[in-house]
């Protein structure tokens, strides 16, 4: 199973999101990624859970095309600091 770094992300298309970890489908067990906005996308919205494949075609890991050019959709930027670290 392929398994993505809990940590923020950039979308191609710009916002940051945190990936906090993996679960899959109760039916398919089809791998997912579980993550949330870093920031809302609108004044007072309240940030929700968001789940995406892996794989597919709008997987994690699947490249768009932007123009003649192939992008990650989300790129890794650092995993998630923690208080308890050093």
């Amino acid at each position: 199973m392929k398994y993505i770094i809990p940590g923020v992300y950039v979308h191609y298309k710009g916002p940051s999101y945190v990936v906090v970890g993996m679960a899959h489908h109760h039916e398919t067990r089809q791998p997912m990624v579980v993550y949330f906005p870093v920031m809302p996308h609108a004044p007072g919205e309240i940030p929700c859970w968001n789940l995406r494949p892996i794989d597919g075609p709008d997987g994690w890991l699947t490249p768009v095309t932007v123009g003649n050019q192939s992008l990650e959709r989300f790129r890794f930027l650092h995993p998630i600091l923690t208080s308890g670290g050093r």
